[in-house]
């Protein structure tokens, strides 16, 4: 094991503290300050904050009103909406929230693919198979963690600031408010996955708030419809804890939520060889984390939307250029000395479109 990966990712661990639950303090409103809040349509608020919070490094955002459907996303008994004018946390760790407070702000955060795929090794005791990664890729993940609690706080005081609330309590089924707000939608591996950064999606990050926003509708990209056939993920997982079922099911399996019809992991697999937290194969083997830049990868997209009978050739093809194949030892050695004037795979928060 290379001390030196091992130092690297844990560089970028735990680069932020999270929030608090209500939101970043010492933050005075408007209204308390002899000033007016931001008010403005529905429509403009949803515009604002992907402005804002691309800037404070979301990739995507999206929005959703918490009508008594939604609300079956909160974890059971663990958050209360009451006719009161401040959120408050109860002895028993149950969060209470004003009912104004009927608005979800979703937004995701990218993980950089191009690190990522320095995870991927071989290994004779998973034939066939990927073995769990190589730690020089693991920085791409712990760097979208540490992405995530920066842009939390941001987005959070964004929005105290503005003169309303900001609260995150109660979800854990991140997924789904990614696909209820339309920035992705389910994948086999089971993470969300959306047609411009395939499963890079790191993090699905939320806030509860009273300002008004317009829901994003779901979409239908043929992201889902794509993982009927391409089985990248599921042919190389090392546990095979990923099912190979043709079609999305109602079955729950091992370790899964109940109540909706989608992909379903093996979860008692996966914890098995110590995953998912430490594997990153599935999402990494993805054809919808190519990078746009090459001319072929927009027409593979926008052809998977409308014409799924080419979905099998497109993952064959997938397969046949050798992306997201395990790293030489040469070329993990080069990471160390490459030419950082022209290294592509980094990014700067805000910069616009995002080059490869």
């Amino acid at each position: 094991r290379d001390v030196r990966c091992a130092a690297l990712a844990d560089m970028v661990t735990g680069l932020q503290t999270a929030a608090p639950w209500d939101g970043p303090t010492g933050i005075t409103p408007p209204q308390d300050k002899g000033a007016a809040r931001w008010e403005g349509s529905p429509e403009e608020n949803v515009q604002m904050l992907r402005a804002a919070l691309h800037l404070a490094g979301a990739s995507q955002v999206g929005a959703m009103e918490l009508n008594d459907h939604m609300l079956q996303i909160f974890d059971k008994g663990a958050v209360v909406f009451e006719d009161i004018e401040k959120g408050t946390q109860d002895e028993k760790k149950v969060y209470h929230i004003p009912q104004k407070a009927k608005y979800i702000i979703t937004y995701t955060i990218q993980q950089n693919y191009m690190q990522s795929v320095y995870q991927l090794r071989e290994d004779e005791a998973y034939p066939g198979k990927l073995a769990m990664p190589m730690p020089l890729g693991r920085p791409a993940i712990h760097r979208a963690y540490g992405d995530g609690r920066y842009t939390e706080w941001q987005a959070m005081r964004f929005v105290k600031n503005l003169g309303y609330h900001a609260y995150k309590a109660g979800v854990t089924t991140n997924v789904a408010l990614g696909i209820f707000s339309g920035l992705g939608e389910q994948g086999r591996a089971t993470y969300m996955m959306s047609p411009r950064y395939g499963l890079m999606n790191r993090i699905t990050n939320y806030i509860i708030t009273d300002l008004p926003l317009a829901p994003t509708a779901p979409i239908d990209f043929g992201g889902t419809k794509f993982c009927e056939t391409c089985m990248r993920c599921a042919e190389k997982c090392p546990s095979d804890a990923l099912g190979q079922q043709k079609e999305p099911t109602w079955d729950i399996g091992p370790g899964n939520r109940s109540g909706y019809r989608g992909w379903r992991v093996d979860w008692l697999k996966c914890i098995e060889i110590g995953a998912p937290s430490r594997c990153g194969v599935c999402h990494t083997l993805c054809p919808f984390n190519h990078p746009s830049e090459g001319i072929i990868h927009p027409v593979v997209r926008a052809v998977s939307a409308t014409t799924p009978v080419f979905d099998s050739f497109f993952a064959s093809m997938d397969r046949v250029f050798a992306y997201a194949e395990p790293k030489s030892h040469e070329d993990l050695e080069a990471w160390w000395t490459r030419d950082l004037n022209n290294w592509k795979p980094d990014n700067t928060h805000g910069a616009g479109t995002f080059k490869w």
